[in-house]
């Protein structure tokens, strides 16, 4: 580059190369500059020339070019001259990247060299000079860095303001459509956007089921605009609150759920079978429903609760067109469904309630013409031995079993006991079953034997177990025999349940969480052991496939209950379980429900049952509790003081014995 750079101090500019020149070199180098300034001045008498800008080659950075500069008028023949760099345009207040002058002696007529030699430091070559030499670029190894970088998601002060984005990120923005309150965010590609929410596009909802017209059109909103508007454009009738993507499909012949079939998925028209076992078809009702109806005549059953073979007075048929197997009968003439010793073709009992459904109770000829009402066995009595199981068989068979060896047995056909057997089999007897047909008791002790006693023997013979407290015996049909299933405890754990045959015992695999202290049942289909664990009820069911125990999670279920202590399998549909603090649980149907007692502070020793309607329960204080079809009555049976009652065993509501502490016997409802 070559530039002829006249000196004169006015505007205008003469050439005279008789006052010689000087050939000014320059040359720069590491940084490209934006503006170059040329000033010469006489040295012995500075007048100074005005300066002359220049404007070197964009782009690089290193470079040479020469200018030729005369002397002024007047000037000594010492000619000075410095040369400025600057990072952007030239100026008078802004310092230069870089600047170096110099000197030289010109002589009328002749040209004298001059040499000077610019450098700033650029690193990274973004065209802006390290802020260490008066440029502007604060990071001069980064070139996304330097004055007017736009400022990026990275961390860095991209612009040199001495602020990183994070500053500019707490400020608020305002960008179309964007929602007020947007603020400046990282975005993608490190770019910093306006962000902020959109507004969202609501529908118009005019019967307000949250669900919008379908040909509506959408208006949007940056707040939620409340009632009349829905989020969503799926509503196919906006003008019925019954119609929406979320309504059931009724059977109407309209389309509901609005998926544009109209009684889908309902099966209208399809063969099926009503409740009775009658072929139908399934069709529309009145109500919207869907029902199979009978396409062929049926017969109307009633429910019969107690399995007493007489329906619910007053309960309405049930149209079967194949006859049901249980629970269901052609007439409903019962007065107590929960009882099956209460119906039309009934006798009367000596228990208070009219058996037989004629509206008045049994006459005073069945209670050999006395109020019925429990009455204390004084030859039974002691005052220090505690009775503790009682078990009935035949023809008005008794056994009792109690503390210190003591068994007493009313033979089948007899009115009056036995004497108190004492001899041999020297244990505590805790349980006790008979033999329906020969009146063979099987009886568990507090000390791991179990004894096979004949009621016509004063002595019992007795087998070891391994088992220790065995408080519940019950005997199930099995193989045209019968087998003797029992529970307790024992000091290993492993041992709490067996079954007896008479000559062996097989004790279960299950492991029993706690202690067991009662068990009944039907068959081994309907088995069922209670007791507790670390002051938790515990609740077992015999499966017969596995011939193990599974557990109830009664505890689960209900966790405040405690010790479970008696239970009673009634017939395939009903059971109960009963314990302390007035603990009464209920099996209908499969289920485990808790019932109300009438007092939750009395501790429930042992339960019967014939039916719903027909409920007793025995307790620590010695009452007899009673539930009927007017609800509960309370008996104390106890002498005074009051002593527990340990066990209650009954044929039928007229024929009931209850055994306890102090060798107390009761039956009802008089003196056998």
């Amino acid at each position: 580059m070559f530039w002829v750079l006249c000196l004169a101090l006015m505007a205008g500019c003469q050439q005279d190369p008789s006052r010689g020149a000087v050939r000014l070199t320059v040359s720069y180098e590491g940084f490209t500059p934006g503006c170059l300034r040329v000033i010469a001045w006489d040295a012995a008498n500075p007048q100074t020339a005005k300066p002359v800008d220049l404007s070197p080659q964009a782009g690089a950075f290193e470079g040479t070019f020469t200018v030729a500069i005369f002397r002024g008028p007047g000037w000594s023949p010492q000619l000075a001259v410095e040369t400025r760099a600057f990072e952007g345009a030239c100026s008078d207040t802004v310092p230069p990247v870089a600047q170096q002058e110099g000197t030289a002696l010109v002589e009328d007529g002749r040209v004298q060299a001059l040499h000077l030699s610019l450098s700033a430091r650029d690193q990274d070559q973004d065209g802006f000079v390290d802020a260490r030499d008066n440029g502007s670029d604060c990071q001069d190894q980064d070139p996304a860095v330097h004055r007017g970088a736009p400022e990026v998601c990275d961390g860095k002060d991209n612009d040199c303001d001495g602020q990183t984005e994070a500053v500019l990120l707490t400020r608020p923005c305002e960008r179309t459509g964007v929602c007020p309150g947007a603020t400046w965010a990282c975005g993608e590609g490190q770019a910093i956007v306006c962000a902020g929410p959109a507004p969202a596009l609501w529908y118009p909802d005019a019967d307000r089921d949250t669900f919008g017209s379908r040909e509506a059109r959408a208006e949007p909103f940056c707040a939620p605009p409340g009632p009349g508007y829905a989020s969503n454009s799926r509503d196919c009738d906006d003008g019925s609150a019954q119609r929406s993507p979320s309504a059931t499909e009724r059977c109407n012949g309209v389309d509901d759920n609005c998926d544009g079939l109209p009684d889908e998925g309902l099966g209208v028209g399809e063969a099926c079978t009503t409740v009775g076992a009658c072929a139908g078809v399934r069709a529309c009702g009145m109500d919207g429903e869907v029902s199979c109806q009978s396409t062929v005549s049926s017969t109307l059953y009633y429910p019969d609760d107690d399995l007493d073979g007489h329906g619910q007075a007053g309960a309405a048929g049930v149209p079967f067109c194949t006859p049901p197997t249980q629970g269901y009968v052609l007439q409903n003439t019962d007065c107590d469904d929960g009882n099956p010793f209460t119906h039309p073709q009934a006798s009367e009992l000596c228990d208070g309630v009219d058996n037989d459904c004629d509206g008045a109770p049994e006459a005073a000829a069945i209670c050999a013409g006395s109020a019925p009402t429990w009455t204390l066995l004084s030859t039974l009595n002691s005052s220090n031995k505690n009775w503790n199981a009682i078990s009935l068989w035949r023809n008005g068979g008794v056994w009792i079993v109690g503390d210190d060896n003591r068994r007493v047995v009313r033979q089948a056909g007899n009115t009056q006991f036995d004497p108190v057997k004492t001899n041999n089999c020297t244990r505590s007897w805790l349980s006790v079953w008979a033999e329906h047909t020969s009146g063979v008791a099987f009886m568990g002790s507090s000390t791991r034997l179990v004894g096979e006693h004949l009621p016509t023997e004063d002595n019992c013979d007795t087998l070891e177990t391994g088992m220790n407290q065995i408080h519940g015996l019950v005997g199930l049909p099995s193989g045209g025999g019968f087998e003797v299933h029992g529970v307790g405890q024992d000091d290993t754990g492993t041992e709490r349940t067996f079954v007896w045959t008479g000559d062996d015992v097989r004790y279960g695999a299950t492991s029993i969480d706690g202690s067991l202290y009662d068990v009944h049942g039907l068959s081994r289909d309907l088995l069922f052991a209670v007791g507790e664990a670390s002051g938790s009820a515990r609740l077992y069911r015999f499966n017969p496939s596995s011939s193990q125990w599974q557990t109830s999670n009664i505890e689960e279920t209900f966790p405040s209950l405690k010790t479970l202590r008696g239970v009673w399998a009634v017939n395939s549909r009903l059971a109960y379980a009963v314990g302390d603090q007035g603990a009464l649980l209920r099996w209908d149907a499969g289920i485990w429900n808790q019932v109300s007692f009438p007092d939750m502070s009395e501790n429930l020793t042992s339960v019967l049952a014939f039916g719903r309607n027909a409920l007793y329960v025995t307790t620590q204080s010695g009452k007899v509790y009673r539930y009927g079809l007017t609800g509960w009555s309370i008996a104390s049976l106890s002498t005074q003081p009051a002593q527990a009652l340990n066990d209650i065993a009954g044929t039928n509501p007229g024929d009931l014995w209850a055994a306890g502490d102090k060798g107390n016997v009761f039956h009802w409802p008089r003196a056998p």
